[in-house]
């Protein structure tokens, strides 16, 4: 059997840089001719099967490829578009604006992720030189800056790619640091071998990037302790505890209090909740002192049925922060907790 995997035509947002997500948006006429290109260069393959998303550019792209022949023809919602939340149809200006604007809110750090024109995560150096440039154009703001070493979705990512942008790029203060090998289920294996982990934390070491070291599972503990302990990681550690993951640690206080009771003295730490565990992680997390993460990488609702904001995410972060008797640390003082050298201009 022989499987063929196409990419449906060009959208109207795919020449505006725009993130689809679920987004049922069309092809434009440059998307037709391209998809009468391909069923040209296809010449007479026989399909028995074609099977596409729910989305009408996909649904088009394969009547064209197929000549409209009476191939049956199956809608399958597993491969729709991840959903981008509020994110949906936001060009880089936009994001890079929604990431003011949580600022504002409160915000002391945002961590970047990097989309390409189909609105996939990948690990494009310019994509990330661009953001970062437009986020700094904003003079009034001095939100720290996180960019990802992981959150590649298109497969084709090595892990130099990984890791290029933070040897190369000026303006990067923190990096995140997955600190295992794991199966994130159902998708597949998210790879952090000990080579690629001890090259990364060198390069954070010699570019002076905090690693948000984050934690699927416990035994991440130990792995991040190892590498501290050889010279390839700087302490002290700041931990990124992250529950609820399928095929990490679920989301219950019992397994952050472990946690929290398991890494070294001096140490700074922060915890989230995937999904509906978003809220008790969150509380959890302030009533045992310890620093909070929000946004739309880890929970698309704000409610049961109701969409989030990443500005709304921080908004109600705020408002728990200071529900407990607690102040919301400005980008300034958040630095001098992580042991980040004051902003330069």
């Amino acid at each position: 059997m022989k499987l063929y995997v196409i990419r449906h035509g060009e959208t109207d947002w795919n020449c505006r840089r725009k993130l689809q997500g679920e987004s049922d948006i069309l092809l434009n006429e440059n998307g037709r001719r391209l998809a009468e290109i391909t069923r040209e260069n296809m010449g007479t393959i026989p399909f028995d099967l074609v099977i596409t998303s729910p989305y009408q550019r996909a649904r088009e792209t394969a009547q064209i490829i197929t000549g409209n022949a009476d191939i049956p023809c199956i809608q399958d919602a597993r491969i729709r578009e991840i959903t981008w939340g509020d994110w949906d149809g936001l060009t880089p200006e936009e994001i890079a604006e929604d990431a003011y604007k949580c600022w504002k809110a409160g915000a002391a750090i945002v961590h970047l992720h990097m989309r390409n024109d189909e609105g996939i995560g990948c690990m494009d150096e310019k994509k990330f030189e661009e953001t970062i440039k437009l986020i700094r154009a904003k003079k009034d703001c001095d939100v720290i800056i996180n960019c990802t070493s992981s959150g590649d979705n298109t497969g084709t990512a090595t892990y130099e790619d990984r890791m290029r942008h933070h040897k190369e790029l000026d303006g990067i203060e923190m990096g995140s640091y997955d600190a295992g090998t794991f199966n994130w289920m159902p998708g597949g294996v998210f790879m952090n071998p000990p080579q690629f982990l001890e090259e990364l934390g060198d390069v954070y070491m010699q570019r002076d990037i905090k690693p948000e070291v984050e934690i699927f599972d416990a035994g991440m503990l130990g792995i991040a302790n190892y590498f501290a302990g050889k010279g390839h990681l700087s302490t002290p550690i700041h931990y990124q505890f992250c529950l609820g993951v399928l095929g990490g640690m679920p989301a219950t206080v019992e397994n952050l209090v472990y946690l929290v009771n398991h890494i070294p003295e001096g140490s700074t730490w922060s915890a989230f909740g995937v999904g509906k565990q978003h809220l008790p992680i969150m509380y959890a997390a302030l009533a045992l002192g310890g620093n909070i993460r929000v946004g739309l990488e880890d929970n698309v609702y704000f409610s049961k049925g109701v969409p989030a904001t990443n500005v709304g995410l921080v908004e109600r972060a705020v408002k728990a922060v200071e529900t407990f008797g607690k102040q919301v640390a400005t980008p300034a003082e958040a630095r001098e907790i992580l042991g980040i050298p004051p902003l330069a201009r």
